[in-house]
């Protein structure tokens, strides 16, 4: 049987590229589809801008990852609907990673992610898969 989350971006990046901790993601996108705010395409391709500047990947793998990303077939939704509920979290996280809760909140799935501030953020009203790597 399937399921939806919301992956964040941390979730989404050793999906994409070879990194420490990446079983751990992909082990989770089994069986799952994965839905994730439009912000997540910027923060995955930033995240991908580090890893080149860090020397962790060459620009054509960089250039492949980005065109893995535009090519996932994950649906990306807007922020219709976030603005209070990203404001709301304005105490314990950042405008970005709200949103990722707050779709998480919305469409009453689980969120997963590598980051455990946000994981362990006061507040949150979902679910949270929080992978170690």
């Amino acid at each position: 049987m399937r399921t939806t989350q919301v992956f964040d971006s941390s979730a989404l990046l050793p999906l994409l590229v070879r990194m420490p901790g990446q079983q751990h993601a992909v082990e989770a996108s089994y069986g799952t589809d994965i839905v994730v705010p439009h912000i997540a395409d910027a923060e995955v391709l930033h995240g991908l801008r580090g890893l080149w500047l860090g020397g962790v990947i060459d620009e054509p793998r960089l250039v492949v990852a980005a065109g893995d990303l535009e090519a996932m077939p994950i649906p990306r939704f807007g922020m219709e609907g976030l603005h209070q509920r990203v404001l709301q979290l304005r105490q314990n996280l950042t405008a970005y990673d709200a949103t990722f809760v707050a779709l998480a909140e919305v469409l009453e799935l689980e969120l997963v992610t590598y980051d455990r501030a946000m994981a362990t953020a006061p507040g949150i009203r979902c679910d949270v898969i929080l992978l170690e790597g």
